[in-house]
């Protein structure tokens, strides 16, 4: 249908609209017929736009996420307490209606207890501090996860660190807190002002608790508390959904791929081949400064360009090598070239990383002899 002709999208974006057209043309690019137009209005409201204006604003797409991952994280924490409701009930564990209502500080006096060496609680009753558990079980951070915020993962390591020194689980840190903000009013009335909600605590610090909680009562229960039942009350706790695999998003080599058809699918193709390396690939970042090396370019006032030798080349390679990066003025060192009279293109000018993955491993291997961390890299 447009052989022989150029296709051009347009696009007017606005506060809360998106214009389009696709026009055709001839290849001499004159202008032939618009194909198709439209818009798209995405409705905002007075205070979405004026948070637009002043570049706070989350676009509906945003707030759509967030408010699906809410719901996901519902989702999955009631799927949690199902699983260990039937886990509860299977062993008469289930907490009764008394115990499901019992008061905020009963119920972390009762937690505290349970981690308390010589104290028995009911079956009934460990069962209401599990459920207690598993409501409020901490954020895990992951070691290469850089979107938390540093200061907030500091406070929060920070808080459990004082839990340990002061060797209390959370129900114990908490109760204890708790009784020490208890103030009573002129009519006899109690309420506590310390705020639970506000000091948050990592996941380790619950699985912890949850440890010593069963140490304590295995001792009076053995044949319920088994360490089979201990380990899938523990997994169905703390479950943690594992992350999706991304292997599919890594493309096929586009020098090895190759096209196959597809049986009973008529002009379809699979294309097949050998997968890219990743960026952290040793051989990659060799390939990379090669690369670098390759584009480094010396014009002088004339506008010609100078040809770099090999063993020149391979003297700049070797230097990124040892020193993990290569600036502008080694580069002219190396070359034998002077500022004055040959210009460097910006690329090089900026600076050349070196193999960013052998530097962090020498670093890791830093402690070591220098022979035995020769041989290891």
């Amino acid at each position: 249908m447009f052989i022989n002709r150029k296709l051009v999208l347009g696009l007017d974006l606005g506060v809360g609209s998106i214009g389009w057209c696709l026009v055709s043309k001839d290849l001499q690019d004159n202008p032939l017929e618009i194909v198709a137009i439209g818009s798209r209005v995405v409705p905002l409201s007075t205070t979405e736009v004026n948070d637009f204006k002043v570049d706070k604003s989350k676009s509906p797409s945003q707030q759509k996420r967030l408010v699906k991952s809410f719901r996901r994280n519902i989702d999955r924490y009631q799927m949690r307490r199902y699983k260990l409701v039937s886990i509860l009930k299977y062993l008469n564990m289930m907490p009764n209606v008394e115990l499901m209502k019992a008061p905020l500080i009963e119920l972390w006096s009762l937690r505290s207890r349970a981690a308390t060496v010589g104290e028995k609680l009911s079956l009934e009753e460990l069962g209401r501090v599990l459920f207690h558990i598993n409501q409020k079980r901490g954020p895990q951070f992951r070691i290469d996860d850089k979107s938390t915020d540093t200061v907030y993962k500091e406070a929060v390591n920070h808080r459990h660190k004082v839990i340990r020194e002061s060797k209390q689980t959370v129900g114990q840190y908490f109760y204890c807190k708790l009784q020490n903000s208890r103030i009573t009013n002129p009519k006899g009335k109690s309420f506590y002002t310390y705020r639970i909600k506000d000091n948050v605590l990592p996941r380790e610090a619950y699985e912890e608790e949850f440890m010593q909680i069963m140490d304590v009562q295995m001792k009076f229960y053995p044949e319920v508390l088994t360490p089979s039942i201990i380990s899938r009350l523990f997994d169905t706790i703390f479950f943690q959904r594992e992350l999706k695999s991304c292997k599919k998003l890594v493309s096929v080599c586009d020098i090895e791929k190759r096209e196959y058809p597809i049986p009973d699918k008529e002009g379809q193709y699979r294309i097949v081949g050998p997968k890219v390396a990743p960026k952290s690939s040793p051989l990659f970042q060799v390939f990379k400064i090669w690369q670098s090396i390759s584009n480094i370019s010396f014009t002088d006032i004339d506008g010609q360009r100078l040809y770099i030798k090999k063993d020149v080349r391979n003297k700049l390679f070797n230097h990124i090598l040892t020193k993990g990066k290569l600036n502008a003025r080694d580069c002219y060192n190396i070359v034998s070239v002077s500022d004055k009279e040959f210009s460097l293109d910006k690329l090089t000018l900026d600076g050349i990383k070196g193999n960013l993955t052998l530097n962090q491993i020498s670093k890791a291997l830093s402690l070591l002899p220098v022979t035995k961390r020769n041989e290891l890299l």
